[in-house]
């Protein structure tokens, strides 16, 4: 009992947070704000999911003043009231901490985080910077809370064009393209062989792809369009003989033994490692890319790759692309020709008839990686 209340105590801090100029929202993929586009700057990152929790006076005198505000109408409309009331409570702790480490600046690359919208409309004083971390599907567009950006660094006009459509409050868009791309293209690329005829992107989740898993509608709809996928790749390798690579989304052997059920030795498996950004050098070695809805597909226009998106669902909520990168509900027949096609096609002829459509969905300029553009964007503010 004594040790469980010291632990619990070394997760609180009796003092003020501290004051900085530059905040990082969110621990989530900081290590590349941090490193890439904060260089050389002070800052502080604030953890949503923290160790360390600050009381003081002050503390609690700005998170009792902010509970002026506090939105009682969302919490009873909401089924799980327990849930919403802490959400709602963590919120204001959040702007109560903000009001006193008053940065200037506020990053993040978490631009999906309901809690970040709220506190960049609630907070004044900060210009409040989102990274795009993903694309968004149509259904999760419609479903989420509205998004508010004062800054947001978008993948491409693609994204821009998606976020108005379905109301969403962006003050500046920026389509810069992909910082993690940016990074790897600045810092790690080589000039790799190519080794694969295609390369298969994992979107495995082991709760997604747990038969026992209780699924809701959209999850069951994107598992059976994967899973379809998959299949038809596998007849296509066996029976191509060609060579081919699936590039895993963890470092789960669950994940390898769920792709080996499909896939046998036909393939070899790439290990994923966040901080070495291996994801792009297996993009590099190959030919195609190909995948259900990975942001990773449309990355991978900006490495001389050809790709091919698949899907299953007989609907647009998972993939709104040009028929030019996706196929849709096709038979094992099509999707065969489709791949024969592509692999067969000159990368220059490729390029020649999709280069302006990749523009459009991944606006990447290799003369100005997002890194660069968001650090020269940060400096005008300070």
């Amino acid at each position: 009992m004594i040790r469980n209340i010291k632990v619990l105590f070394q997760n609180f801090c009796f003092k003020n947070p501290p004051k900085s100029d530059i905040v990082i929202f969110d621990e989530t993929n900081s290590k590349f704000v941090s490193d890439y586009i904060l260089d050389n700057l002070p800052y502080y990152i604030y953890e949503t999911r923290p160790k360390i929790i600050f009381i003081s006076l002050k503390v609690i005198y700005y998170f009792i003043k902010s509970l002026q505000s506090i939105d009682c109408k969302y919490v009873v409309s909401k089924n799980k009231k327990f849930r919403a009331l802490f959400g709602e409570l963590s919120r204001h702790y959040y702007l109560s901490c903000f009001q006193l480490i008053c940065p200037k600046i506020v990053i993040t690359n978490i631009d999906n985080s309901g809690w970040y919208h709220w506190l960049s409309k609630k907070y004044i004083g900060a210009e409040f910077f989102a990274i795009q971390n993903g694309h968004r599907t149509n259904e999760q567009l419609k479903k989420s809370v509205q998004q508010y950006h004062q800054h947001f660094f978008c993948f491409g006009e693609y994204d821009k064009s998606k976020y108005e459509r379905f109301g969403h409050s962006v003050l500046n868009y920026y389509p810069i393209g992909s910082l993690k791309l940016g990074i790897y293209d600045h810092y790690y690329k080589m000039d790799n062989k190519i080794i694969y005829d295609i390369s298969i992107v994992s979107q495995f989740r082991p709760f997604t792809f747990d038969k026992h898993s209780a699924l809701n509608p959209d999850e069951k709809r994107a598992k059976a369009s994967q899973i379809k996928m998959h299949n038809y790749l596998s007849k296509y390798i066996q029976k191509k003989k060609i060579k081919a690579c699936i590039i895993l989304s963890s470092d789960q052997n669950n994940e390898i033994k769920w792709f080996r059920n499909i896939f046998h030795d036909n393939v070899d498996y790439i290990p994923n490692n966040a901080e070495l950004l291996l994801s792009y050098k297996a993009l590099q070695m190959s030919k195609i890319s190909i995948g259900f809805n990975s942001t990773l597909i449309s990355e991978a226009m900006c490495l001389n790759n050809k790709i091919l998106r698949i899907d299953f669902t007989e609907s647009s909520d998972f993939n709104e692309y040009k028929p030019m990168i996706l196929l849709n509900n096709p038979t094992y027949q099509e999707m065969s020709e489709r791949l024969d096609q592509l692999l067969a096609e000159p990368y220059d002829s490729y390029r020649k008839r999709t280069k302006e459509y990749a523009s459009y969905v991944m606006n990447y300029d290799p003369c100005l990686p997002p890194h660069i553009y968001i650090r020269k964007k940060i400096e005008e503010y300070l």
